[in-house]
């Protein structure tokens, strides 16, 4: 601290020889305002002062903050990797490379934060998840109703209009995303979050059930039978016909 023996000494005995972390020392109603400028100076010599903020120098805290202070509307993960490197170099950290975020390292990271509903085509948007109560989203959309079955989180999220536009979900893209990052005590173990939009219920098979669909119904045409198999597993007309093949 650079100071005098009188205060050396207060510190020394007050604080245990610095045993106690440098914040309790702003506890402190006797210390003088030089010594609190330099105790705030070194609790915060890794942070960046934006207004009211203190953001810490490092990946995750920056592009967490800009996520909730730019990303209220989609946005592109390549549009959010030129906002993050514009906002490190003009607070001069352009150079640091600690700080700097490759795309793709980027991309990963972010699409699993808990304040970020990703969407098809790389895109996503500002997501508080732990402002909401899910457990009670999936008492409202009876989730023990499914059993062995694989379905499109795009069924689910045509089944329940009026709750995904009270828990703010845009689509079965951001629905499947925000699954994926709740815990298995809240979905299930017998619940496992495949590629994007599915989810896989117990025990099931997608040519199965495409199988059985079309015994039921046979004779049908293709584009019947990839209609009534949207409806019923929710995976997209357009995506079904490609099942069809063999």
């Amino acid at each position: 601290f650079n100071t005098d023996e009188y205060s050396w000494n207060y510190l020394k005995i007050t604080y245990k020889g610095g045993k106690l972390p440098l914040e309790a020392l702003l506890e402190d109603s006797q210390l003088t305002s030089i010594l609190r400028k330099r105790v705030h100076r070194l609790i915060y010599q890794d942070y960046l002062h934006i207004g009211e903020n203190l953001i810490k120098k490092s990946r995750l805290e920056i592009s967490r903050y800009l996520i909730s202070e730019y990303c209220k509307e989609v946005m592109s993960i390549d549009d959010f990797w030129v906002l993050y490197h514009d906002f490190i170099t003009e607070h001069g950290l352009g150079e640091n490379e600690r700080i700097k975020y490759p795309l793709r390292t980027m991309e990963n990271a972010i699409s699993d934060y808990d304040i970020v509903a990703w969407q098809y085509g790389r895109k996503f948007r500002y997501y508080p998840m732990a402002i909401y109560d899910f457990e009670a989203f999936f008492e409202r959309i009876q989730w023990n109703q499914y059993h062995d079955v694989e379905l499109s989180t795009y069924r689910i999220f045509c089944d329940y209009p009026e709750v995904m536009v009270e828990y703010d979900i845009q689509n079965e893209y951001e629905l499947h995303n925000i699954i994926k990052k709740l815990p298995v005590e809240l979905i299930g173990e017998q619940v496992r979050v495949t590629n994007m939009p599915y989810l896989a219920f117990g025990e099931c098979d997608r040519a199965m059930q495409t199988i059985e669909l079309l015994l039921e119904l046979a004779p049908i045409s293709r584009e019947d039978l990839a209609e009534v198999f949207e409806k019923k597993y929710g995976h997209r007309r357009d995506t079904v016909l490609g099942y069809f093949s063999n």
